[in-house]
């Protein structure tokens, strides 16, 4: 297989600013395409660009049905006892591997898109229940929010009454009563602020950890996809 290079990869016309990167970071690199996939600060899409330029048909299409096939247990986790992929997979490779006639592939990619289809409404209901969560999470915070000014509003008035009362019966009393009010009232608003910036630092928080999860699942699928690329390569 011929050795990848900027100049061969130059040949496929690739977008000026990616391959102005390549050159930038590896001006000198001149090897396989095992080894083009190797590297480790180069973008994953530039990685599957170059190797859908370079690499064989049927390696391609083994590779895309083995990726696909790395995260069937997401499936299976929303539809244990539904085994069609697992079976759609099992006929393709066979036909890949001509121990099937492509008749078989055209079934078995009907069934595929009935599963796709299932699976498609089950991430639409996800999508749609995290929204609904997101939004009921967004009221929760409001009324805590209204909560809590109500609750300052009545510890004021409550104060307030509190001292009339204590003016008619005694003027120290009522004096002592106003500033005991008021040093309740002032813990109370600081006790509320104090709960209000906690719910806001747990929420980003809850979302920030969610960020890093999905990036970090991301990022290990990029890995994997490479690795089974390079692994059908060496055969």
């Amino acid at each position: 297989m011929k050795l990848i290079n900027a100049k061969y990869i130059r040949t496929f016309n690739p977008c000026s600013e990616r391959i102005e990167s390549f050159e930038r970071t590896h001006p000198k690199f001149n090897g396989t395409i095992i080894e083009f996939l190797s590297l480790q600060d180069l973008p994953y899409s530039d990685k599957i660009w170059v190797a859908c330029k370079v690499v064989d048909y049927k390696i391609l299409q083994m590779w895309s049905v083995l990726c696909a096939e790395s995260v069937l247990p997401n499936y299976k986790k929303q539809f244990p006892h539904d085994n069609t992929l697992e079976e759609v997979f099992v006929t393709i490779k066979k036909v890949l591997s001509g121990e099937l006639p492509s008749s078989a592939a055209r079934s078995a990619e009907r069934s595929a898109a009935r599963s796709a289809a299932s699976a498609a409404r089950s991430a639409e209901w996800s999508a749609e229940s995290a929204a609904r969560s997101a939004e009921w999470s967004a009221e929760s915070a409001e009324r805590g929010a209204e909560s809590a000014a109500r609750s300052a509003a009545w510890s004021a008035e409550s104060a307030a009454w509190s001292a009339v009362r204590s003016a008619t019966r005694s003027a120290e009393s009522a004096a002592r009563s106003a500033a005991w009010s008021a040093e309740s009232a002032a813990r109370s608003a600081a006790s509320a602020a104090r709960s209000a910036a906690s719910a806001e630092s747990a929420a980003w928080s809850a979302e920030s950890a969610a960020r890093s999860a999905a990036s970090a699942a991301e990022k290990e699928q990029e890995y994997l996809n490479i690795t089974i690329l390079i692994t059908l390569l060496e055969k």
